[in-house]
């Protein structure tokens, strides 16, 4: 930190220097980030790890002469004193200026600053500390290549490159005349090893017993090794030694994490801005087959399991003996594999945003739910009796029908209904394929099954206050909830409609918006295939209904089934399946959709060429081909993944923006499931936070065709979904 500059600028705008200086702190603190203050007095700092050295040498010039590669250097007024760039010169470090909230780097910088995962934290943070200080631009302007910062192409503003031009001799001659004093060398070169060797020794390792307990977070023991071994027993204490953990703003490896978050938020305090967990990390290395280190305890090998599945008692002192040590390793698989950056973040710092969601969930109204229950139970008695009804029908009545395989329903069908004509049937999918044929007894039990799902369901709400679930990763890079998976329920059947979605809602006085990605995926894909016909259905309205004339197809439905067959690297026949029409009809309509979609099938077929063993989304996330799948079968998974990850990324940086931004608003994410969230609002400004949610999330990537979300409010789930 430059603090001459910054004192300077501060005088100059009225600001108060040690206000200043306090947030950056705070905010550096949050960020996990030192600061070091060079200047020409001693500046005034709270507890921490933030150093102040004393200075009279520029600092641009010390910078250069140290060579110490940071992360980055922070001074104010560029426009006033433009050798402040002189850190920029040899690459060593960008400058970020606070006066204009302009970030400096160095040429292999791209040109949106958010890509650039190395300086996003300091960005935000000093951002979000001088916010008081000076109303900043809300986007950074263009980043500018080093080697043009003195030439007439690739202007900086007008100001900063006139004052260049006109100081440039003054600032060569006085680098050059002027040495850089050894002994103020010396001094901020020890001062910054001793502050990196602190950041690199002040890692918290945190691991606990946890359960759940009518859907709530109990921690039933909490250890934590700060350099020195603290153990809490209780849930009350383990949450207060934690919160404790958080407040330090120390980097912390947590095991169990989500849990840990959630029994954070539960207690009402501040959750960190990102989480490093080694579970996370061995998920990360290889999703389908996560990698747990060789030799480790079993404890240890327990909480690694991504899956959290419920834990029997452990030793956690085994675990934090270990656990350094395991990090570490996974730390440098990550970095070699790529991996570095996708978890430090992006995931690490989108998992309290999930953690909220999974503690939020919606809250449920249960006046006159036995009524409703009954009229469902009533409803699968007279069902049943239709099914069992007629010749043979009996047979029905000795399977169970709700559990039973749809390939063994399928073949009772054929014996008792007689089979399929033969270009109706399929090999998978007996069920599906007697029901879409209309018989009547395998629609019914079709029918039977959702309603047994309502009932359950329906029960589950009437023993709870809150239906959440619980978030574990999956192998595309999205997040789904298990347990009580509230994306199951089958919110489009009628009775689901007027019997249980109008009881799930938010806290009184509270309103829900529903935000749903319009085409999301079919719009990524026409980004990055660059398919005209599929870009210029993505360009107004709905790509589906625009499609749906050019694919010879009358409705929407059909033709949405198509388009995500291809993404999602369905064959022909798994199409044609699922469809109300003989199997040969069915592979017509995909080969035609692949003949109109022609680029989209060049794209796949190069870059299933290009992968064959591993796999990646737009941010690093990756699949690798395990050694039981065919090469084949493994490159629909990669063209699936590259669509799917992608959009899984841009739902990961949404939920981030959005938690980041409603919080101003009284509003807050309480629901997540594929392309969209749940938003919880004060009644009254569903207008204003919709608008703030649509703005928001349409504005995570900038593609080719326009990101579009549909917005829905109202009292409860009925309203929007």
């Amino acid at each position: 930190m430059d603090a001459g500059s910054i004192a300077n600028w501060c005088s100059t705008v009225g600001g108060n220097f040690e206000s200043v200086v306090a947030e950056m702190c705070e905010a550096a603190d949050e960020g996990r980030r030192a600061l070091i203050f060079y200047g020409p007095s001693e500046v005034p700092l709270p507890a921490g790890l933030h150093e102040s050295v004393i200075g009279h040498h520029p600092l641009g010039d010390l910078l250069v002469d140290v060579g110490v590669d940071l992360p980055s250097v922070i001074v104010a007024d560029v426009e006033a004193a433009p050798e402040l760039l002189r850190p920029l010169a040899p690459g060593a470090a960008n400058v970020l200026d606070i006066s204009t909230g302009r970030l400096w780097t160095y040429d292999d910088a791209e040109e949106d600053a958010d890509k650039i995962p190395r300086f996003r934290r300091e960005r935000e943070a000093v951002f979000e500390a001088v916010r008081e200080a000076q109303k900043y631009r809300e986007e950074i302007l263009e980043l500018m290549p080093l080697d043009n910062l003195l030439s007439a192409r690739d202007r900086p503003t007008r100001r900063v490159h006139a004052a260049l031009l006109e100081r440039a001799d003054q600032i060569r001659q006085r680098a050059q005349r002027v040495p850089v004093p050894p002994a103020e060398a010396a001094e901020l070169t020890v001062t910054l090893e001793r502050v990196i060797a602190q950041m690199n020794a002040s890692t918290i390792n945190v691991a606990a017993s946890t359960r759940r307990q009518h859907g709530e977070v109990i921690i039933d023991e909490l250890a934590v090794d700060d350099g020195r071994r603290l153990i809490a027993s209780g849930h009350a204490w383990s949450t207060a030694l934690l919160a404790d953990v958080v407040r330090q703003g120390r980097p912390v490896v947590w095991l169990k994490s989500m849990d840990l978050l959630g029994a954070l938020y539960a207690a009402g305090e501040p959750l960190p801005a990102r989480v490093h967990d080694p579970a996370l990390a061995s998920h990360l290395l290889d999703p389908d087959n996560p990698r747990v280190p060789a030799g480790i305890n079993a404890a240890l090998r327990l909480l690694l399991d991504p899956a959290r599945p419920p834990m029997p008692s452990v030793d956690l002192h085994q675990v934090l003996d270990e656990l350094p040590d395991v990090d570490a390793e996974l730390g440098t698989e990550l970095g070699k594999n790529g991996l570095l950056a996708l978890y430090d973040d992006d995931v690490s710092a989108t998992l309290p945003a999930l953690a909220v969601i999974e503690q939020e969930g919606f809250w449920v109204d249960r006046s006159g739910i036995a009524q409703d229950i009954a009229a469902v139970e009533q409803a699968i008695s007279t069902l049943r009796a239709q099914i069992t009804a007629g010749p043979n029908g009996r047979m029905f009545a000795q399977m169970d029908l709700r559990t039973a395989s749809d390939d063994e329903v399928g073949a009772m069908l054929d014996y008792v209904d007689g089979a399929l004509p033969s270009a109706f049937r399929h090999r998978e999918d007996r069920l599906g394929r007697h029901a879409l044929y209309g018989n009547p007894r395998a629609r019914r039990i079709e029918e039977l099954r959702t309603l047994h799902a309502l009932r359950d369901w329906l029960l589950l709400a009437s023993r709870t206050d809150r239906l959440k679930g619980i978030f574990t990763p999956n192998a595309t890079g999205r997040w789904y909830a298990r347990d009580e998976a509230l994306t199951s329920i089958p919110k489009h059947h009628l009775l689901a409609k007027q019997l249980l979605l109008p009881r799930l809602g938010a806290r009184p006085g509270e309103a829900l918006l529903g935000a749903d990605f319009s085409a999301y995926e079919p719009r990524i894909l026409a980004h990055q295939s660059g398919d005209p016909v599929l870009m210029a259905a993505c360009q107004h309205g709905d790509p589906y209904q625009n499609l749906a004339p050019q694919f010879g197809l009358a409705d929407r439905d059909t033709t949405k089934k198509a388009l995500l067959a291809l993404i999602y690297g369905q064959q022909s026949d798994t199409f044609a399946a699922s469809l109300p029409m003989a199997m040969p009809d069915g592979r017509r309509i995909f080969q035609h959709v692949e003949r109109v979609l022609a680029g989209v099938v060049r794209f796949r077929q190069h870059y299933q060429s290009q992968h064959p063993d591993e796999a990646r989304a737009s941010s690093g996330w990756r699949r690798l081909r395990p050694v039981n799948i065919s090469q084949k079968k493994f490159a629909r998974q990669a063209f699936s993944l590259l669509v799917q990850g992608t959009a899984a990324d841009l739902m990961r940086k949404a939920l981030r923006d959005l938690a980041r931004v409603l919080s101003a608003h009284g509003a807050r994410l309480i629901h997540q499931a594929f392309d969209a969230v749940v938003v919880a609002c004060p009644r009254g400004e569903e207008a204003h936070v919709g608008a703030l949610v649509k703005r928001t999330m349409e504005s995570v990537a900038k593609l080719s065709v326009p990101l579009v979300v549909k917005i829905k409010s109202g009292p409860n789930m009925a309203a929007i979904a």
